[in-house]
């Protein structure tokens, strides 16, 4: 593979918008999307596919976690005859304890807690990406969005489930979160 950014992760944080950006801004690397940031053995993966090239560098792309997790549950369908969002409340999703083969834990509450991910990658020395500070470049695209893909609308998240999910990103990354 010639040098490049492999973007790991996070899902549902704006890596489709992210790769047409990058495309552009380096027009001679190659850029491409790998979601393992999750996988326990992400970094083993990593060195496999791409090599010990220190010009093929992991991208991380984060976004607020609130938003990233309710996107996720209204994109996601897991593989169902019926939506995710149907099988199982709000509530359920964020306890689900979910292990994909290559994405690792599918958890919406462990996947957010963003240090704990990042710092597993850190002797790859990843390029880490803030969605919101993206957004303020005039260039970023923002493409593939769940309405699109899904052909909904995505309504607002209550109070509730807002207080909720911020509790439970409280508790993960103080160590006390538990499915």
């Amino acid at each position: 593979m010639m040098d490049g950014k492999i973007i790991i992760g996070f899902p549902k944080s704006g890596q489709v918008s992210l790769i047409e950006y990058l495309r552009k801004k380096y027009p001679r690397e190659t850029i491409k999307k790998d979601e393992i940031i999750w996988n326990e053995k992400g970094l083993e993966i990593f060195e496999e596919k791409y090599g010990h090239n220190p010009n093929n560098r992991p991208v991380i792309l984060k976004r607020d976690p609130i938003e990233r997790i309710w996107s996720s549950y209204w994109y996601f369908e897991m593989g169902n005859e019926k939506p995710f969002r149907e099988q199982y409340t709000y509530e359920e999703f964020l306890y689900c304890n979910r292990i994909d083969g290559h994405l690792g834990d599918m958890n919406p509450i462990r996947g957010s807690n963003y240090d704990r991910w990042i710092k597993k990658w850190e002797p790859l020395y990843p390029i880490v990406y803030d969605l919101d500070e993206l957004k303020k470049d005039k260039d970023f695209p923002h493409l593939h969005k769940t309405e699109d893909r899904r052909n909904i609308t995505i309504p607002e998240m209550t109070k509730e489930q807002i207080q909720l999910t911020r509790t439970l990103i409280s508790d993960e990354i103080a160590g006390k979160f538990t499915t």
